[in-house]
């Protein structure tokens, strides 16, 4: 009996400390609760009081206008018709415009590379043919730049591996 007397004080203790830490989490949920209410109720006054000034400004705007139509009264000159559906029109129109100029600007960096490309491969070509006409020995009194000048370069190349072995003998 006394152990299970014991076992029973030891639950109830145990019980009891929930209970004080349930509700003190109760209590801290019911002040949040209650703050989010009050805030609730801040935000649909204030949000009340906007709609009211904001259709006193509208009306006072609409009157100004009647009271003093014309051209060079500026309220009345503010853009009233440019509805939604034209602007949307216009957004829709500049978002095409925009996917255009990115595709033509991708488009024309991309013929840009393959220019310079180009440029670069035809000075090199250039560069090559200029030393080649460099190298060129004319033959039998013809002169640089003649039909013969593969012949030439040909030569040019024999001559100076001749001069490499001529040299190459006499350091023997």
């Amino acid at each position: 009996n006394g152990r299970s007397v014991a076992k029973l004080l030891g639950t109830l203790k145990t019980l009891t400390e929930e209970n004080e830490k349930l509700v003190k989490e109760n209590e801290a949920l019911r002040r949040q609760k209650v703050e989010a209410d009050e805030a609730k109720e801040f935000v649909k006054n204030f949000k009340k009081e906007y709609e009211a000034r904001f259709e006193h400004m509208k009306t006072a705007l609409e009157v100004f206008r009647s009271q003093y139509p014309g051209a060079s009264n500026p309220a009345s000159s503010i853009a009233p018709s440019l509805t939604s559906t034209t602007l949307r029109s216009r957004d829709e129109r500049i978002s095409e415009l925009e996917k255009k100029i990115i595709s033509l600007t991708e488009s024309s960096s991309k013929k840009d590379v393959a220019l310079k490309k180009y440029q670069k491969f035809y000075s090199d070509i250039k560069a090559r043919s200029q030393r080649a006409k460099k190298n060129a020995i004319p033959l039998h009194g013809q002169k640089r730049g003649g039909t013969n000048m593969r012949y030439n370069a040909l030569n040019a190349v024999q001559v100076q591996q001749q001069q490499q072995v001529q040299q190459q003998q006499q350091n023997k």
